[in-house]
């Protein structure tokens, strides 16, 4: 642990909170600013790669990532997690968690090669199977970059973590393009995949200031274990209920109307995938260190939550919107029917987005526990809701988005909210005024469409909708709370 980390963990109250907050904030603007420009460039990259593909390859990869990405997720077994959490590590203790890796990872990707006849005949879909053997070469390239990934997220050096997956994103995005416009057609979005991995396994290994050889034992491994086995869980139930609607509905919908329904999840989780991970790994370690400390906990929580809530709700309020022109713009005709579903997922969007923000509090204060359980309610409610849904097609799933998250998203907020020792109201109040200036903006350019939508062309009605639904926003932000918006513009200065 470094002199810095030291300073923000100790007992002095004055000398750790404008530590700890120089170093969020720090961590918050380089993990931003490199995944931004990656993501940029790697969208745009994919916006002109599904111009290129056809609804089918997207419904195929659909159904093949369900399998690969919960494998990948329980590959890592948590580990990474409890080296950020643990207070302090030894060499040796490493060694035991890198040896335990390599098994685990090796294991799952025999596994998974072998058992890639069954899923493809779960799809009757003979042409999963190569896809799906040719994927698990992933799990070769894991091992060596979980490690010194999650030693540099200890050591909260986001600077060099940014920017070994800026690297790996922009290769992986190249390689994507450079295949699709040689018409690999589905490959070119499987090879891209490994590309990155590739990149991260070499990356992360290159700028490692320590050369760790792995030990296989079965001793040394149960303070690991134990935290990442909750954590390891939660992600399995996450994953579970968050990625049932793929997998139900590639059992009972056509590859078409599947590759419709993921494009439009695909765009409604962008401003997800692209904030909340920035917050979570900075928050995580961020709690770990100031987790005696139930004031400062409190405080660092309702800030991110009312942060959170003001982006989510603007963005997704304007997704809403501008949706129809956007698609129609930036995907072509051929993608008409996502707009609906689009519009659906961006009604419940944010509410995912703020309830995302309780699991790094609470495995930061030691709490994975409640976060499984967490999880473990959405899981029973979620898949249930898709398997009724999925007999409406596309829009019935959206609409178990919207009825069955609603409770789910009220019981997760109660259960966590408890730990943290604030009440519902108080977490109400950061979230209720973004929530509002929502609404009023999307009444406002309602009217505006109503009014003026038959004069203006699509890319005329995109720059007015956006900009007339910003002014819209922050107004109404201004008159229903005057001291949100200079709290987030001091927190954007800092």
């Amino acid at each position: 642990m470094d002199d810095n980390q030291e300073t923000a963990s100790g007992e002095n109250g004055s000398g750790q909170e404008p530590s700890l907050k120089h170093r969020v904030l720090r961590s918050v603007a380089w993990v931003a600013g490199l995944t931004y420009l990656g993501q940029v460039i790697r969208w745009a990259v994919t916006i002109y790669v599904i111009r290129l593909l056809s609804p089918d390859d997207f419904g195929l990869m659909a159904k093949a990532m369900v399998f690969i990405g919960f494998l990948m997720m329980i590959s890592q077994l948590g580990l990474e997690a409890a080296i950020i959490q643990k207070k302090s590590i030894t060499e040796d203790e490493m060694t035991h968690v890198f040896g335990l890796i390599i098994f685990s990872n090796i294991f799952i990707g025999l596994v998974f090669f072998f058992l890639s006849p069954a899923i493809a005949d779960f799809y009757s879909d003979p042409r999963l199977l190569p896809i799906l053997r040719v994927l698990s070469s992933i799990f070769l390239f894991i091992p060596f970059y979980v490690l010194p990934r999650g030693l540099l997220l200890r050591s909260m050096n986001f600077k060099l973590k940014s920017t070994i997956d800026l690297i790996g994103t922009l290769f992986g995005a190249g390689m994507t393009l450079l295949f699709a416009l040689m018409d690999y057609g589905i490959w070119a979005l499987v090879l891209g995949g490994l590309a990155t991995q590739f990149i991260w396994a070499i990356g992360y290994n290159l700028t490692s200031r320590k050369f760790i050889l792995p030990r296989f034992a079965i001793k040394g491994y149960k303070q690991f274990v134990s935290f990442g086995g909750y954590l390891t869980g939660s992600r399995v139930l996450w994953y579970f209920y968050s990625k049932s609607d793929i997998f139900i509905g590639g059992k009972f919908l056509n590859n078409t109307l599947l590759g419709i329904y993921s494009v439009a999840l695909q765009l409604a989780s962008i401003p997800i995938d692209k904030f909340i991970p920035i917050i979570s790994q900075v928050a995580f370690p961020a709690y770990s260190i100031i987790q005696t400390d139930r004031k400062q906990v409190q405080s660092h929580f309702l800030k991110s939550a009312r942060a959170i809530s003001a982006i989510m709700f603007l963005l997704y309020g304007g997704l809403f919107i501008v949706a129809p022109q956007l698609v129609g713009i930036f995907l072509g005709a051929k993608w008409i029917e996502v707009v609906v579903p689009l519009k659906l997922l961006c009604l419940i969007m944010p509410f995912r987005a703020i309830s995302s923000l309780f699991s790094p509090v609470l495995n930061g204060l030691g709490r994975p526990e409640v976060a499984f359980y967490n999880v473990g309610i959405a899981t029973l409610i979620m898949p249930l809701g898709f398997f009724i849904g999925v007999r409406w097609g596309i829009l019935g799933i959206c609409l178990v988005w919207l009825i069955g998250f609603t409770p789910v998203f009220i019981i997760m907020s109660n259960r966590s909210l408890k730990v943290l020792g604030l009440s519902f109201q108080e977490f109400l109040f950061s979230f209720v005024t973004p929530l509002a200036s929502a609404a009023l903006m999307i009444a406002g350019i309602f009217v505006l469409n109503r009014y003026l939508g038959g004069y203006l062309s699509p890319v005329v009605q995109l720059i007015l909708y956006s900009l007339s639904g910003l002014c819209v926003y922050l107004i109404a932000m201004l008159m229903l709370n005057r001291q949100l918006l200079p709290e987030l513009w001091q927190m954007v200065r800092k």
